[in-house]
Parts: C-alpha cells; sequence; structure tokens
C-alpha cells in the first residue's frame, strides 16, 4: 500500500490514538501531512483534540477511580506524580490550567488530579475541563503557524529554521 494512500485511509486514526498517548510528535506529522495534501486540516486538528481530551480524560478517571492501586503497578512513574503533588498544593488552578504545557508532566497530572479528590462541580473541575478547549486553541494556532512556517521554506531558506524553532511541547 502506497504511503499516501495509508495516510488517507488510516492517518486520522493514527493521530486520534497518537494525541490520546501523548502525541506532539504525531501531530507534526499530521499538519505536515495536511499541508501536502493527505489529509484535511480541520480533521486533523478534530482527531488532535478528541484524542487529547479522550486521554486527559481517561487518566482523570482512572486517578479517581484506582488512585493508589494503578500508581503501584507503575513505580517509574512515582517521581513526576511527587512533583505534580506538590505543584498541586502549591498551584492549583494555575496547574489545572496549564498542566498542558509541563514538559514531562502531561501524562501524569490528569491522574493526579483525579487522585486528589478535587471535588466534583468544584470549578477547579470545570477549569480542567475548560482547559480542554483552551489546549485545543493553542494547538490549532500553533499548528497553523508550524505549516505557515514549512510552507515559507519554498519561498525562504530561514522559513524551515522558524518552524524548527517554534515550541512543541510549551516550552522553547
Amino acid at each position: 500500500m502506497p504511503l499516501q494512500t495509508f495516510l488517507q485511509t488510516y492517518g486520522y486514526w493514527a493521530l486520534l490514538i497518537g494525541t490520546f498517548l501523548e502525541g506532539e510528535t504525531i501531530l507534526i506529522i499530521g499538519g505536515f501531512a495536511a499541508h501536502r495534501g493527505y489529509l484535511s486540516l480541520t480533521l486533523v486538528i478534530l482527531a488532535a483534540f478528541a484524542g487529547t481530551l479522550a486521554g486527559d480524560q481517561f487518566f482523570f478517571f482512572i486517578g479517581r477511580k484506582k488512585g493508589k492501586a494503578f500508581l503501584d503497578k507503575r513505580p517509574s512513574w512515582k517521581p513526576n506524580i511527587e512533583k505534580v503533588h506538590v505543584l498541586l498544593d502549591r498551584y492549583q488552578t494555575l496547574l489545572i490550567l496549564g498542566f498542558r504545557f509541563l514538559y514531562g508532566l502531561r501524562t501524569v497530572t490528569p491522574f493526579v488530579i483525579g487522585m486528589s479528590r478535587v471535588k466534583t462541580g468544584n470549578i477547579a473541575e470545570n477549569q480542567f475541563n475548560n482547559n480542554q478547549k483552551i489546549t485545543g486553541t493553542f494547538h490549532r494556532v500553533r499548528l497553523k503557524v508550524r505549516i505557515a512556517a514549512v510552507s515559507m521554506e519554498r519561498i525562504c531558506p530561514a522559513g524551515i529554521m522558524l518552524s524548527c524553532c517554534l515550541p512543541v511541547n510549551g516550552t522553547v
């Protein structure tokens, strides 16, 4: 099966699954495929948003329901879990709103927020859910800037440098 056919057939599912697990790399590949015309940019954004939302909600509810038992099976997570607990105690609202941009802590943060027993209906949990909307907007803007930068490489060789310098994970 040619790569173009493969991307057109399975590309959106790959984006959905990749962003569910944590996938800036898969999102960049999806953006490039949209730039090349293999995928629709709108559907790339929707698939990435759906995967990210589903992944964060999944880890939140695993933390809420299984908490310590789930963590005991993943000892490699403990150092990051402890860091997130400290951040959550100190900066609860800021962490809930901005965890998506903390490299190395993004996957475990929804889990810790679920473990923390933030009350359902509490404004912090509403902010956690609203964070998905905010994050989706930032990802769409960042993806469009990256696609524009890659397009600029045809006009200006420095365009590719711009696309390489843009933050992938919220950091420079």
